[in-house]
């Protein structure tokens, strides 16, 4: 588990009904001592902001369309798909969005990923 899945559910369990998973999020970077990076968190947000995340609200959490339509399509292919790997997972994402399959990943799939075998993703 990576860095970020670390924030990411740290951010998830301090949830309560008066806070917001974006104050969370920064509050778990510090908590953590971890620098922000910001692929990781939009792909994070993204997946709250459309409800897929267990324990946090729709809303409106992140600008990033890309790193969001990223982890979107990344938990639609693992739901079917649990034995990939990360990296084919990325690849096939990449070809399913129409990306070229050499452009890096930045942490969006090991959040999409971990969570989800973690049990934090609807």
């Amino acid at each position: 588990m990576n860095q970020y899945t670390k924030v990411a559910i740290n951010a998830i369990d301090h949830m309560n009904g008066e806070t917001n998973i974006v104050k969370e999020w920064n509050n778990s970077l510090k908590e953590l001592e971890i620098n922000d990076k910001s692929c990781p968190r939009c792909a994070f947000l993204g997946l709250c902001e459309d409800g897929y995340v267990k324990n946090v609200p729709k809303g409106k959490y992140t600008s990033s369309k890309l790193n969001k339509q990223y982890a979107i399509k990344a938990l639609e292919i693992f739901r079917k798909n649990t034995h990939l790997t990360k990296k084919s997972l990325w690849k096939k994402v990449l070809k399913v969005l129409g990306y070229n399959i050499s452009k890096y990943e930045n942490g969006q799939i090991s959040i999409v990923v971990d969570l989800y075998k973690n049990g934090y993703l609807k």
